[in-house]
């Protein structure tokens, strides 16, 4: 496993982008998952630069940590992503509805929906104080 500890500002979404890059890549990920799980973490992150906090509260730090294995003929990619906002299980919310007129819907809910239509798993849990997202993708 290997870690980046940012805090929850998205003028750190460039440190964010290059620590996934240069993982995925030393991990001779194909280009074409690396930018599903490159934009499915941003998606995450920028979220929680956005949400996660009451307004007037410290920004405190992001964990990320990366995970690559190996099994047979295909690689896991695990990404984890933890902070210490406002509890908040994304995966509880509504997505967004396709069918419905772009002027008609209510904003958001894309990215979410990106996210769990790209990755082979997706989880959620609220433990000591930290969100913690985890996406997965086997390639």
């Amino acid at each position: 496993m290997i870690s980046l500890t940012i805090k929850a500002e998205i003028d750190n979404l460039g440190k964010l982008s290059r620590f996934l890059h240069k993982n995925l890549k030393d991990s001779s990920c194909p280009e074409k998952i690396i930018k599903l799980i490159e934009l499915s973490t941003e998606e995450i992150f920028v979220n929680i630069v956005k949400y996660a906090y009451t307004a007037g509260q410290n920004k405190t730090d992001v964990i990320i940590e990366f995970r690559n294995k190996r099994s047979g003929s295909r690689n896991i990619t695990n990404v984890t992503v933890s902070d210490y906002g406002e509890p908040f299980d994304p995966l509880k919310t509504e997505t967004t509805a396709l069918n419905i007129p772009i002027n008609e819907r209510e904003p958001g809910g894309l990215g979410l929906l990106l996210v769990k239509r790209s990755m082979d798993r997706v989880e959620y849990e609220y433990k000591n104080g930290m969100n913690r997202m985890v996406i997965e993708k086997i390639w």
